[in-house]
């Protein structure tokens, strides 16, 4: 897969079929949207190119309050190199494309500066300023300019309706286990290991700390998880904790794991933690033999849910 982050970048001369959006998550749906994407391309021999707008256009229209992603960025890039999708275009949304008209919009970037032939739009999905642009103005538009529209049908999974909205919410529920099955893919949490004040170190159950650079990362209810862990490509098994830590009386939020059967130092390296199960909420423990006991009985929840020998 071939990523463009700018129009200056844009140099092909493929005929093209493409879909646009946020695409937050690339839950069942959207992956329902590609999988279209990709048939279509290939039978109208065509390359396929996904245009993800980027920053989500909240931020940029100053209506993120509140605004937390299923994905950073770099996830995004990562899951769609897996979806056999040829062109990926970072569309750098700014304030001058949020003034376009619908018709602008198509005329001047989609059909125009990208050249795209075929334009395949979400059953509910609007473009152009104040989201004037329904399916059947850009249906008019394309016909107008010799393109193709298509209308994508709506995707429902067991008969229940996806988004990327109702999947935030079970997230930050804390209901992995069905925000999962809503992604299609377990939700994942990347970051860089950092030093912490290695209490846990005191405890004997050291932990990596992790820092998430992205303020725009949704993050799960505070509590305890039982996670697979990622590490220079190799796959380990913990038990990550989010919250305060209010045994300790510590206000700041912090993301931890405790990595069974692991002892090597991985201070500054970038790992990914792919959550569950939700173990148990956040609580304070009135003695550390106490909390202790129960981080103990954490782990033998996550060695059986991953099918590991308790030990």
């Amino acid at each position: 897969m071939k990523i463009f982050r700018s129009f200056e970048e844009w140099d092909i001369q493929d005929k093209i079929i493409a879909t646009l959006g946020t695409f937050d998550g690339l839950h069942l749906g959207h992956q329902f949207i590609l999988k279209d994407l990709n048939n279509i391309a290939k039978n109208q021999n065509g390359k396929s190119l996904l245009i993800s707008l980027h920053p989500h256009p909240r931020i940029v229209l100053n209506q993120s309050q509140n605004l937390k992603l299923i994905q950073t960025l770099e996830e995004k890039i990562a899951f769609i190199q897996t979806l056999s999708i040829d062109y990926l275009f970072l569309l750098p949304f700014n304030r001058e494309i949020a003034e376009l008209s619908a018709e602008e919009f198509l005329t001047d970037i989609l059909f125009g500066r990208l050249n795209i032939d075929t334009l395949l739009i979400g059953y509910d999905h609007r473009l152009g300023k104040n989201r004037e642009g329904n399916f059947e103005l850009i249906y008019e538009i394309g016909k107008k300019l010799k393109k193709n529209v298509f209308k994508l049908k709506e995707f429902f999974y067991q008969g229940q309706k996806i988004s990327s909205t109702i999947i935030r919410n079970l997230i930050l529920e804390g209901n992995i286990v069905k925000a999962n099955e809503l992604l299609g893919r377990p939700f994942v949490i990347s970051g860089v290991v950092v030093e912490g004040d290695k209490r846990g170190r005191v405890l004997g159950f050291p932990t990596a700390n992790i820092a998430i650079p992205d303020p725009y990362k949704i993050l799960p209810a505070n509590g305890v998880y039982s996670c697979k862990v990622l590490i220079d490509d190799q796959i380990y098994y913990g038990v990550a904790n989010l919250g305060v830590r209010p045994t300790f009386n510590q206000p700041k939020h912090q993301i931890e794991v405790h990595i069974l059967d692991f002892s090597h130092d991985i201070y500054q390296k970038n790992i990914t933690l792919e959550f569950y199960e939700f173990i148990r909420s956040e609580k304070k423990f009135n003695h550390i033999e106490e909390l202790k006991n129960q981080i103990q009985e954490d782990i033998k929840t996550a060695r059986k849910f991953f099918n590991l020998t308790v030990v």
